[in-house]
């Protein structure tokens, strides 16, 4: 090996740096707001490492595709194989049905390493919990690996056309950089988990490498390095104590964390600073960050689906992802990785992974008294009110998230305009009871809503305003609509944020409000608000699973989790609507009392997800809304 790639422990500290962050980020949350970044580091460090070795194998004319690859296979394969082995198992045991499909599909996805592919196409309002998803990790490795496909190929390129590699990898990373900025404003799901608005991360540490190979030496013990080595300690440090995740990540934010791992690989090697980094646990926790990364999330979502996740687990999942991740290390990586036969290796794990692969597009049979409950409860736990309609008859396009129903009598004139996000969805089912149940003269509704949308005028996404001013105009036409019906997922957006894409301030959603209800009282219309339900309920917390070890179910909710999920705006909405004699049905004193939240009712469930009343559930609050629904929709 030349001595440009000699060993530098001060990159395993890195390394151990990048995944105590992640972990403590993910394990124990609220003490590392943004340990998140720790996969920044990573891509640094990947794409510095990496191009040392073509790098060097095009100067030395000895770099073979086959050769980088099968060490990619040696070096990746072993640790992966065995977690995705160990979590089809884990969930053949403990996952409900549509639980195990959805990791089986997440299985092949990680074995093909398009797991970012795969969170972006399923990621949405009504998507599962991200911290429930036992392979949600695995998205960088996928990244990663695709900068490794393509990357080494256009470096190979590049040299027999005798360009620079230091240009060519500058504005790739310009590229990718740019591709981050412009798509975090317009699609954030997709600037967080796409390879081309991340690879400039990994690419960072290119150019740096590629600067070194170029210029011939490395950073000198002096007080130069000294200096670089504290700002990039102090760039990381704050990168981890000060950003925050949420929306618009990478963007510029993800400048700090980068530009301080850049800073680090230099000269923290020739700093004396860097000894920090240098030192035996920080090094043998560098060597293990691999399998460790692997394992943490793997066992920490089990826990959360379980049983909750509670502190006592939490801290038995750091203390056995480092068991684990050593005793994976140690056994199977570096026996695979080093030795005799590598063909014969980098053959049998390819066939392993394929294998695993396989493995997992069979759905075993989970027979038995445990699964028929499981199935029998899931079958409540899910969206049976009205089915999706499109919407086209009104705004002249679909999109996956309308809902235009005709509501409780098709082909009659609504007397009753429904309108709102997913949430007046959950309400369409409660209406639909109402009218079977009540048979109110004269109440007709039709509901007309879109996912993610408030029916607020001027506000959210651009299809969210498109919605709000036909939902106007057709209320407007309609003489025989005299109640119109707003429902919401209010805290959300009165937050100043949703969950996927809006993040308007509270004062632009309080003008929102005050301008949507202006407008329909000055058509004549009578306004009612629906508040939303109780959030952060775990429905399927309910089910009580093997691997089972808490006494109670894990899905109760507490009056005051539910008011803090709740946030304060009723505190400013509630006395202006009450100003301008707007009706408000309100479900929390349905379904909390003084200390508890209802999620179940007997053996029903009454959520479909942490937000979103099941079907079960909007009947129910219909059941028991009684003779209130009556003084807000009997007509006028």
């Amino acid at each position: 090996m030349s001595a440009a790639l000699s060993y530098r422990p001060h990159i395993d500290g890195l390394r151990a740096v990048a995944v105590l962050a992640v972990l403590v980020y993910h394990i124990f949350p609220g003490k590392l707001a943004g340990g998140f970044t720790g996969v920044d580091v990573f891509f640094v460090i990947s794409g510095y490492l990496i191009s040392r070795i073509i790098l060097d194998g095009l100067a030395r004319g000895t770099f073979r595709f086959a050769d980088f690859y099968a060490r990619r296979v040696r070096r990746i394969f072993p640790a992966l194989c065995l977690v995705l082995a160990t979590g089809l198992v884990l969930g053949w045991v403990a996952l409900l049905p549509d639980e195990f499909a959805q990791l089986a599909r997440h299985t092949v996805s990680g074995a093909g390493f398009v797991q970012n592919f795969r969170l972006w196409s399923e990621a949405g309002y009504f998507d599962n919990a991200s911290e429930q998803k036992p392979l949600l990790h695995l998205w960088s490795l996928a990244i990663e690996e695709q900068f490794y496909l393509i990357y080494p190929v256009v470096l190979w390129a590049a040299w027999r056309r005798r360009w620079r590699p230091t240009v060519v990898i500058a504005v790739l990373a310009t590229l990718s950089f740019a591709a981050n900025l412009l798509t975090v404003r317009t699609d954030p799901v997709a600037a967080f988990f796409l390879p081309h608005t991340r690879m400039w991360e990994l690419l960072a540490g290119a150019l740096l490498a590629a600067l070194q190979a170029e210029a011939r030496h490395e950073a000198r013990a002096d007080w130069h390095a000294e200096a670089l080595t504290l700002a990039g300690l102090a760039g990381l440090a704050g990168a981890l104590v000060a950003l925050s995740d949420g929306h618009g990540y990478p963007g510029w934010r993800a400048l700090l964390p980068v530009g301080a791992t850049v800073l680090l690989i230099y000269a923290g090697g020739a700093a004396r600073l860097g000894r920090l980094l240098a030192n035996a646990p920080m090094v043998w926790i560098g060597k293990i960050s691999y399998p460790l990364y692997l394992w943490h999330w793997l066992l920490l979502a089990f826990c959360r689906i379980v049983d909750g996740a509670p502190a006592r687990e939490r801290n038995a999942v750091f203390v056995l992802s480092f068991v684990l991740a050593w005793l994976t290390w140690r056994l199977l990586e570096t026996p695979l990785r080093h030795g005799g036969r590598p063909a014969a290796k980098g053959w049998g794990l390819v066939a392993a992974m394929a294998l695993v692969a396989l493995t997992a597009t069979w759905q075993p049979p989970q027979d038995g008294a445990l699964f028929a409950s499981i199935e029998r409860a899931r079958a409540l736990n899910k969206f049976d009110y009205p089915d999706k309609m499109s919407c086209r008859w009104l705004t002249g396009v679909d999109t996956a998230e309308d809902w235009c129903n005709d509501g409780n009598a098709p082909g009659q004139a609504p007397t009753v305009a429904l309108l709102g996000d997913s949430f007046a969805n959950v309400y369409a089912g409660t209406l639909l009871e109402y009218a079977t149940r009540r048979q109110p003269p004269g109440f007709v509704f039709r509901q007309v809503a879109r996912g993610e949308c408030p029916p607020l005028a001027d506000y959210g996404l651009p299809h969210c305003r498109e919605l709000v001013r036909a939902q106007a105009a057709y209320v407007a036409r309609t003489p025989s609509i005299r109640t119109v019906v707003l429902a919401a997922h209010w805290p959300g957006y009165a937050r100043g944020k949703d969950y996927a894409v809006l993040h308007e301030d509270a004062a632009r959603f309080d003008a929102a409000v005050r301008d949507t209800v202006e407008r329909y009282q000055r058509l004549g219309r009578r306004v009612v608000v629906f508040l939303a339900p109780p959030t952060g309920a775990n429905p399927r917390g309910c089910i009580p699973r093997p691997l089972h070890f808490n006494d109670k179910y894990v899905c109760q909710r507490t009056a005051e989790d539910a008011r803090r999920s709740d946030g304060d705006y009723r505190a400013g909405l509630l006395p202006w609507l009450a100003q301008r004699n707007v009706a408000v049905f309100d479900p929390f004193p349905l379904l909390c009392d003084a200390r508890q939240c209802k999620v179940m009712e007997r053996e029903m469930i009454l959520y479909a997800d942490d937000t979103h009343l099941s079907g079960y559930g909007a009947r129910w609050l219909a059941r028991r809304a009684g003779g209130a629904l009556d003084a807000l929709l009997a007509p006028r």
